[in-house]
């Protein structure tokens, strides 16, 4: 997957609007060696995150996370809040 836009989703700025970019930051280095194995449990389980409403959101990260760009685009996004705030 391919992320053209150069606004955030919705998820990133929730993220961003409560201060938790660094945070998430943390986890993303953390996670980012298992991107493709977490990605699949996001798929797997984005029916059951759909009753929470978290639906879009876990598929969003899960297509972001199948790709090294993907990573790298999310990074930027928190580091673009972490910076600001």
């Amino acid at each position: 997957m391919q992320i053209v836009s150069n606004s955030p989703p919705e998820w990133i700025s929730e993220l961003r609007a409560r201060g938790w970019a660094n945070a998430a930051l943390t986890v993303l280095d953390v996670l980012e060696p298992f991107g493709a194995l977490g990605a699949q449990l996001l798929y797997v389980t984005s029916p059951t995150l759909g009753v929470l409403g978290w639906r879009n959101p876990a598929e969003g990260l899960a297509q972001a996370l199948e790709t090294p760009e993907g990573i790298e685009q999310i990074r930027r996004w928190l580091q673009d809040s972490a910076e600001d705030g």
